[in-house]
């Protein structure tokens, strides 16, 4: 970098065979995404909201773009105490860059994923009674979320069901 410069995230570019674009190849538009912005701002909302609350950088899809790997590691170098990830194929891509720090699943884990999940230590949310069943039986040592569905008709618990979390 020059001096006076902070580093710079680098993402490859989209490969032309399978990437679509609505602009010309010499569009102006970019964005500069500065990891220390990124460190600077995980310690800001770390320091508002306090030492015994965990703060979660969520990552996924690919750190919105911005390439979840450098993304995930400013925020915890700023505070951040947790990832969110939208598939175990993205919890493993962080494991696999060596990085440490609780990672949840914030999407739906398919049944033939479960063990892939387990063994690089992610937790999952549980969205139906039978998915902890299924956990129990696979003997996994996976963290576990109950999501509760607040109105926005995805995943979780209905709100008008009953979620248990003291059965989990």
């Amino acid at each position: 970098p020059r001096p006076g410069r902070f580093p710079l995230l680098r993402v490859p570019p989209p490969d032309p065979a399978t990437h679509v674009s609505l602009a010309p190849t010499a569009a102006t538009n970019w964005a500069l995404i500065d990891p220390a912005a990124i460190t600077h701002n995980s310690r800001l909302v770390k320091s508002l909201v306090g030492g015994k609350t965990a703060v979660m950088a969520v990552v996924k899809a690919n750190g919105y773009g911005h390439g979840a790997v450098p993304v995930a590691q400013a925020a915890i170098a700023g505070g951040a105490t947790w990832l969110g990830v939208s598939s175990v194929q993205e919890g493993i891509e962080l494991r696999k860059a060596g990085l440490t720090a609780p990672i949840l699943n914030l999407g739906y884990t398919p049944h033939v994923a479960l063990p892939a999940a387990a063994a690089a230590n992610l937790s999952l949310p549980l969205f139906y009674r039978e998915r902890l069943s299924r956990l129990k039986s696979q003997s996994t040592a996976t963290g576990r979320h109950v999501t509760r569905n607040i109105r926005t008709i995805r995943l979780g618990c209905a709100p008008a069901g009953r979620c248990r979390p003291a059965e989990a």
